[in-house]
This record gives structure tokens, C-alpha cells and sequence, in this order.
């Protein structure tokens, strides 16, 4: 079964590949320092509060792991 699927994703990668066209020039632009700081630990809360959705701190209905994720994404 993994080989068939791993043929499929192989073939979709080539011909999605050879069919892509560059529709942009090239620009350099600056990374936003900013951004990456904020996000950081927003993406961090979102994986530790995921992390924390299991049977032995409580579960989904748990406030344990809620609520270090529910403000992970709104951080940014």
C-alpha cells in the first residue's frame, strides 16, 4: 500500500512540477524580524497545547491542554 501511495505522490510532484511556470520575476525582500519573533511563540503554545490533548491530562474537554492552545494562534 505505502509503495502505490508513494508512486502516486512521485508522479503528482513531477507533473505538477513541469507545469509550473514563473509568472513573477525574481525580487529579493527582507525578512520581517518582527513577524518572526511573534510567531514563534504563538506556533509554540499551538504545539504544546495540541501535545497536551491526550487521555492522561484530561482529554479534549480538558482545560489543561485548551487553554495554552487557544491562544496560540491569535499571538501573531
Amino acid at each position: 500500500m505505502f509503495d502505490l501511495v508513494l508512486l502516486i505522490t512521485l508522479s503528482v510532484l513531477v507533473v505538477g512540477g513541469l507545469g509550473l511556470k514563473n509568472v513573477t520575476t525574481p525580487r529579493k525582500t527582507p525578512i520581517d524580524v518582527v513577524l518572526v519573533i511573534l510567531s514563534a511563540p504563538g506556533f509554540g503554545k499551538l504545539v504544546y497545547g495540541l501535545s497536551n490533548l491526550n487521555a492522561e491530562s484530561g482529554g479534549i474537554g480538558s482545560v489543561a491542554g485548551w487553554l495554552p492552545t487557544a491562544p496560540g494562534p491569535f499571538v501573531c
